[in-house]
């Protein structure tokens, strides 16, 4: 019998998990944390800020980059989204859409407050 898109699905879903990143980040933490409670395992590659891999992973140089298989995922909202959909386990967002706005609200304003704090304390 062929394998089909289940065979596929199945082939990714057992492809390593590798998070690029460095330990004590909060945004590597996160995505760590997402992996935990997924209960995809994973191993962390400590990536060098400013060098040649890190901007081979990601367009600007930042962290954390999660890959897995073939595929390639930046930004720590983008990378945890990805493991509660692409994988089985525990929902780690709301299933519906007003609980989500809500969740990415909060999110959303909680970055961009400490983001403009920062840029006053520096």
């Amino acid at each position: 019998m062929p394998c089909g898109l289940h065979c596929h699905r199945r082939e990714i879903e057992m492809a390593d998990v590798i998070v690029h990143g460095v330990a004590p980040s909060t945004y590597t933490r996160t995505v760590r944390l997402a992996c935990e409670e997924k209960g995809v395992s994973h191993r962390l590659e400590p990536v060098e800020f400013g060098s040649d891999r890190l901007r081979s992973l990601h367009p600007f140089g930042k962290i954390p980059i999660l890959e897995h298989g073939k595929v390639r995922v930046f930004e720590t909202l983008a990378i945890t989204r990805y493991v509660d959909e692409a994988f089985k386990g525990p929902a780690l967002q709301p299933a519906d859409a007003r609980g989500r706005a809500v969740m990415d609200q909060n999110g959303s304003a909680r970055r961009s407050t400490i983001s403009i704090r920062a840029r006053f304390v520096a």
